[in-house]
């Protein structure tokens, strides 16, 4: 677990431990305590940045003795070293492992150096360093994780995976990552024959792109990429597995007055994805994208990308970017709002006819979303009314905030079902650099969208 980056989580359930003398580990091998052994599982899972979430499978116990706490304790030890929970005295196991899955959904990252004092071992004894974080005006939260870590260095030895383990390492990580700079605007849409469906954009920085000279054209470059997006249910209970879409693009840019390859190499370039929805509710947009290379099969479709395998690959350039999404159930909503489209200019989006296509960026595609002062943004969106309630126009509100404080409300109009809405915010001096959001809402109804005044 330790090659998935960001936190993950292990569920332990069982009866405790008994906690006896040191039993032996196998031939040649020293004998070990549960302890001993406790101890190395919680520094592999702190190295991992794996917690270690805990239920007393027992229940609630009809009687207790200090054997019973006692055979807990290993429980309670691994739950606290590694930023877990320990559950126990409840007879539904079902919900404690429900709260445990759950506690993975938000948390912090911090990280600092200790110094390099603290793994200089004088006596050759296993020293330990507590770690402490404290919440200045926490109003009644408290912080809850690992307990610290011994002072030993941890191994350098790595796991070789293929190209294919690397990009689905990176596909599921909960983290954007890799060498390629990979930026995700994911927008819900709705097409009138095949219903509901996620349309990505995926904004791919040059830097990490291999980029190869053309034979006998030395005003060319060509880049070769594999694109890998999922729509990854939240409740696989409501809704199936998401369908692995694999695109390629193999494209060759000629330096022209300026032209495309220029833009290429300052801009990047922009993947269109889309993925059906076939059931209602939260996803997880994810994407990976990575450089084709000399021993990947020669593609004569999206299909055909066949990645290779071999056992002992060196590391490749890889980026991943994820975002989250609710797919409303028209069946049960009077109205629904399809993503929100941003861009500045006069931005001509070029038809698309499969489901993926390419272009180069440009400052004013709606896959930057990067905005300076004196530029218009100009938005655009749709809204989806049931057919019991299709000809009733309804009030939409649009409103600009930064740092959940609203800086632009713009009056309440009326729409139309199914018909293009479109507007414009101008930035003026006073706009302050940094992250905003635009939030479009219609009665239960909400689409954001964030953007950057740099």
């Amino acid at each position: 677990m330790a090659s998935y980056p960001g936190r993950k989580s292990v569920v332990l359930v069982g009866p405790g431990f008994f906690v006896g003398p040191a039993f032996s580990m196998g031939p040649g091998l020293p004998p070990m305590s549960t302890w001993d052994a406790a101890r190395h599982v919680a520094d592999a899972a702190n190295r991992a940045s794996v917690t270690i979430e805990t239920i007393d499978s027992r229940g609630l116990p009809v009687s207790s003795s200090t054997v019973y706490f006692h055979s807990q304790d290993v429980l309670v030890y691994l739950a606290q070293i590694t930023a877990g929970r320990f559950q126990h005295d409840n007879n539904d196991i079902a919900a404690q492992v429900r709260e445990a899955v759950n506690d993975a959904n938000g948390y912090y990252l911090l990280g600092w150096y200790p110094g390099s004092a603290a793994f200089q071992n004088k006596r050759n004894a296993l020293s330990y360093h507590h770690v402490q974080v404290r919440l200045r005006n926490g109003r009644g939260l408290s912080a809850r994780t690992r307990d610290g870590f011994f002072a030993h260095p941890g191994s350098d030895a790595k796991v070789d995976y293929s190209p294919a383990q690397q990009m689905n390492a990176a596909l599921f990580s909960p983290f954007r990552s890799g060498d390629i700079d990979v930026r995700l605007t994911a927008s819900l849409g709705y097409d009138a024959r095949n219903g509901a469906y996620i349309e990505s954009l995926l904004h791919i920085l040059p830097g990490g792109v291999e980029f190869h000279d053309v034979p006998g054209r030395p005003d060319c470059k060509l880049f070769d990429l594999e694109i890998l997006t999922v729509p990854e249910p939240l409740d696989f209970d409501k809704a199936p597995k998401g369908k692995l879409n694999r695109s390629h693009a193999r494209i060759t840019l000629c330096r022209a007055n300026d032209g495309p390859l220029d833009e290429l190499l300052r801009d990047g370039i922009v993947a269109v994805v889309r993925d059906p929805i076939a059931v209602p509710g939260g996803y997880r947009m994810l994407a990976a994208v990575r450089n084709m290379e000399a021993g990947d099969a020669p593609p004569n479709g999206p299909a055909a990308v066949a990645p290779r395998t071999s056992a002992t690959p060196a590391p490749i350039p890889v980026g991943s970017a994820n975002q989250l999404l609710d797919v409303p159930d028209t069946r049960k909503q009077d109205m629904v709002l399809t993503g929100i489209t941003l861009e500045s200019g006069h931005f001509q989006e070029p038809p698309q006819n499969e489901a993926a296509f390419y272009r180069v960026a440009s400052p004013n595609d709606p896959a930057v979303r990067e905005f300076h002062h004196g530029e218009t943004l100009n938005y655009s969106f749709r809204l989806l009314r049931s057919e019991r309630k299709s000809t009733d126009p309804a009030e939409v509100r649009i409103q600009i905030l930064r740092e959940g404080k609203e800086v632009y409300a713009a009056p309440p109009r009326n729409v139309e079902s199914d018909q293009p809405v479109t507007g414009s915010y101008t930035l003026d001096a006073s706009a302050e650099a940094g992250h905003y959001l635009m939030q479009v809402s219609s009665g239960h109804a909400t689409q954001w969208i964030d953007f950057e005044v740099k």
